[in-house]
């Protein structure tokens, strides 16, 4: 993230997952060299990280859990039942 404050809603913008360099920031505050030290030294951070490829991510989930936030539902989409779709028997 580009700048100092971390919303609920730039958290949930990353969607499913985050980097985790950018969750460390998040829940402690902390800037990117001390974000990097944590991650390398295997504290438990009290949030899962997990390695994809070369990159190391964190559930989007987990993070607002760890700041208190409560994760909400994603919306349904409205779908007709089949037999209101144009041309069903």
């Amino acid at each position: 993230m580009s700048g100092d404050v971390w919303t609920e809603e730039c958290i949930r913008a990353y969607g499913v997952r985050m980097p985790s360099v950018d969750a460390v920031q998040a829940v402690f505050g902390c800037g990117a060299t001390r974000a990097y030290e944590a991650l390398r030294s295997g504290e438990d951070l009290g949030f899962p990280v997990n390695k994809l490829g070369r990159r190391y991510v964190t559930p989007t989930a987990d993070v607002l859990r760890a700041l208190g936030l409560e994760q909400q539902p994603a919306p349904l989409a409205t779908v007709r039942p089949l037999r209101d779709q144009p041309g069903a028997a």
